[in-house]
């Protein structure tokens, strides 16, 4: 039998991954994707950090850039071994799907 220190250690554990937002199965730009990029990505991938950095731009500011980008982005995430964004905590596997469920509704780039 379960004591109510292991209910609730499991509870702590689960609830955040349980209880997590839903996942859009058909996301829009503005509604579900915007918010995800501009709290998580545009630190590095914004033209104001191309500015002071040099980097080679991976502009995902507005809808017409991060269009360019969408299909390669859920690779590019889950094959950086989910170190994305750089030096913060990785993207939450809700916010993956949201972003890959909205690149695989783009049609395929030339």
């Amino acid at each position: 039998m379960l004591s109510f220190r292991h209910l609730l250690l499991s509870a702590c554990l689960l609830g955040p991954a349980a209880c997590g937002p839903d996942v859009p199965a058909h996301p829009g730009y503005e509604a579900d994707v915007r918010p995800i990029l501009a709290a998580r990505c545009l630190r590095c991938h914004s033209p104001q950090y191309f500015a002071s950095s040099g980097t080679d731009p991976y502009d995902f500011s507005n809808y017409a850039s991060a269009i360019q980008y969408a299909q390669r982005m859920p690779d590019a995430i889950k094959r950086s071994a989910r170190r994305m964004p750089l030096g913060a905590r990785a993207l939450d596997d809700w916010q993956i799907q949201t972003i890959e469920n909205w690149a695989n509704e783009m049609p395929p780039s030339p």
